[in-house]
């Protein structure tokens, strides 16, 4: 398996768990908001990697790995919602696809225009900002409206497709764009259904089986996340690289909001 590829399947794996079982990276006894990350916080990480280890069949070196991105970008989350609430500059991650996804970080006023975004993109990648398309919520953003009337908020996690110079892969790459679109479009609709004992078609469960009640909308984030990320997996078992890392981020994204 692509290495790159490796990461965010154990990533999605370990974040999956700890949404189920409701366990905070960034809350005690993980994280102490006076001390950080001491001795007694980083040996209740490592007990928690004890236990998460065997139960998702992930080597442990991986999942401490895992959880400890995880606990950083909490943090991360958290400080740029105060640099948000004292300057309006919002803090916006940027997966940019590739054969290892790239995490970019801008700062930048929702009030902007998309292409105003991308050129803040492209002085950081080197690449021009009319060859990269940007995603979110299952839809490539629009060049001239803003970035808040586009759905877009603090912290929103967006994905980023180079596209190609020759014809055929700039097909592919607009074939994989109509998939994610067509899937995510299907699985909502099914998340968000039930039958008429008032069940829902997906069920999102704990450890021991049992039906976890959560809120209409964080119940359909965590399916359609849930659904996408599968989809990914039978992608990359098919061999379609590209597609299973499009549909990968976008399920890190349903994860991130």
């Amino acid at each position: 398996m692509n290495a790159g590829l490796r990461e965010e399947d154990i990533l999605f794996q370990v974040r999956e768990k700890l949404n189920k079982e409701k366990i905070k990276l960034w809350l005690e006894p993980y994280y102490n908001p006076m001390n950080g990350v001491a001795d007694q916080e980083e040996q209740a990480l490592q007990q928690l990697c004890e236990q998460l280890s065997p139960q998702l069949n992930i080597d442990p070196l991986l999942c401490i790995t895992a959880l400890r991105n995880l606990q950083n970008n909490a943090l991360e989350l958290l400080k740029s919602n105060k640099v948000f609430k004292e300057t309006g500059l919002a803090c916006l991650r940027v997966r940019i696809s590739g054969q290892v996804p790239t995490l970019l970080k801008v700062n930048i006023s929702l009030s902007d225009s998309t292409t105003e975004f991308l050129k803040e993109i492209a002085k950081e990648t080197g690449i021009s900002h009319e060859r990269i398309k940007l995603i979110s919520q299952g839809r490539v953003l629009l060049p001239d409206e803003s970035l808040v009337s586009q759905g877009i908020k603090n912290n929103s996690l967006l994905m980023a497709v180079i596209l190609a110079v020759n014809k055929e892969e700039l097909q592919e790459s607009e074939k994989r764009f109509k998939t994610l679109e067509s899937t995510k479009k299907d699985v909502q609709f099914l998340a968000g259904r039930s039958n008429a004992n008032n069940e829902y078609y997906f069920q999102v469960e704990n450890q021991a089986g049992e039906a976890l009640n959560l809120p209409f909308h964080e119940r359909k984030a965590l399916v359609t996340a849930m659904a996408l990320h599968e989809k990914g997996r039978a992608a990359l078992k098919n061999g379609d690289y590209a597609l299973a890392l499009v549909l990968f981020l976008e399920a890190d994204k349903e994860y991130s909001e």
